[in-house]
């Protein structure tokens, strides 16, 4: 594990807290037949997770945020938010329950680290075009490696507000994500993911 993941594990491994709440998503339409899917971020990856490494769900806490992340709604030259003609997506309330928790949001959490809020905001792209792993899949991969269910963390489309990003596979069995009311999804669509870890007693 490279040095800096690994000094990012240890920090992560000190933290976390538990969280209930809900947040929204956006599933372009062909995929509603798998609103809980996430093997898009292992397929392209992510500002999270490097492509192929592992799954990760991306939500948003604001309905505004999600349609800023999906590029629906962008800022014209004079700043003012517009709507964008893009492929049609549905939009989805849903309902969480996590055991560990990291807001990077949060100043202490990011001194511990030794980050800030702009690394956080990193062109993630442009540095995989230039050959280079993004800092915030670094952190990515010591949350996971820490397992940390869920990081909440500042919207670089959406300045003020937060997304949180579920790494599927750290979930725990008495966690959850479950779509708030599954009304027109077809029969059998799963509506829901529990976690299958055990929660490790001190």
């Amino acid at each position: 594990m490279p040095k800096r993941i690994e000094r990012f594990r240890r920090v992560f491994a000190t933290l976390g807290h538990s969280a209930r709440g809900s947040f929204v998503r956006g599933v372009p339409l062909k995929h509603a037949d798998s609103p809980l899917s996430g093997v898009g971020s292992i397929d392209k990856g992510g500002r999270y997770n490097a492509k192929g490494a592992f799954e990760v769900l991306y939500f948003a806490n604001h309905a505004d945020t999600m349609l800023r992340e999906t590029r629906i709604v962008r800022n014209d030259s004079d700043g003012n938010p517009i709507t964008v003609p893009t492929r049609p997506y549905v939009l989805i309330s849903l309902h969480y329950e996590f055991s560990h928790v990291i807001d990077l949001n949060d100043s202490h959490v990011q001194a511990q680290l030794g980050i800030t809020t702009a690394d956080l905001h990193c062109l993630w792209e442009v540095a995989i075009l230039n050959g280079v792993t993004p800092i915030t899949q670094e952190l990515g991969s010591a949350a996971r490696a820490a397992g940390i269910e869920a990081i909440v963390v500042p919207s670089a489309q959406h300045p003020g507000y937060s997304n949180i990003d579920v790494i599927k596979d750290q979930l725990l069995d008495t966690s959850f994500v479950r779509i708030h009311d599954p009304e027109g999804f077809p029969l059998g669509t799963p509506i829901e993911i529990r976690g299958s870890r055990k929660k490790r007693h001190a």
